[in-house]
């Protein structure tokens, strides 16, 4: 009797310490997303010139990976529009009240050549990534527009104005 009851008892420590490890592993990569990417981005953005009617741009990536993993890079699109110092200001039609761009002035890839194919970033490690193109003299403004996929059905941007001037 009492090796059947240690055998009970056994059997059922087992299938409680399987059970918290199924309830650990779920938390951890299901509820925590310990294991998913966690990127933070942010631009900035210099202006050189004018030299001939237009600016020397220089835009600046940064890309923090705050998860455990590493994160390669594969299409990482850039989109820059700008506003001519004449325009009106009005709203992207169909999208009110977000403010419409209505020049395109650079649609591009921030890797730096065809023959990468990706870059990455380390967990805990920053990457600064920098996209130089030229802005017409008569822009007074741009939004700047970066996105990433992070997968088939998930991507990441961020987007910011810039008013156009020299760098002092």
């Amino acid at each position: 009797m009492t090796k059947e009851l240690a055998e009970i008892v056994l059997g059922v420590a087992n299938l409680i310490v399987i059970l918290c490890g199924v309830l650990w592993a779920y938390r951890r990569f299901r509820v925590e997303r310990t294991h998913q990417p966690r990127m933070e981005f942010d631009i900035d953005c210099s202006f050189f010139g004018p030299q001939n009617g237009s600016y020397a741009c220089q835009v600046l990536v940064r890309a923090k990976n705050c998860g455990l993993i590493r994160h390669e890079f594969r299409d990482l699109k850039i989109r820059i529009l700008g506003i001519e110092k004449t325009d009106i200001l009005t709203y992207w039609t169909g999208n009110e009240p977000r403010l419409q761009f209505p020049h395109k002035i650079a649609v591009g890839s921030l890797l730096y050549a065809p023959k990468y194919d990706y870059i990455f970033v380390e967990p805990g490690v920053e990457q600064t990534l920098t996209f130089n193109t030229m802005v017409p003299e008569k822009m007074s403004f741009v939004v700047i527009h970066v996105s990433f996929t992070y997968s088939e059905e998930n991507t990441h941007s961020a987007e910011r104005v810039f008013k156009v001037i020299e760098r002092n």
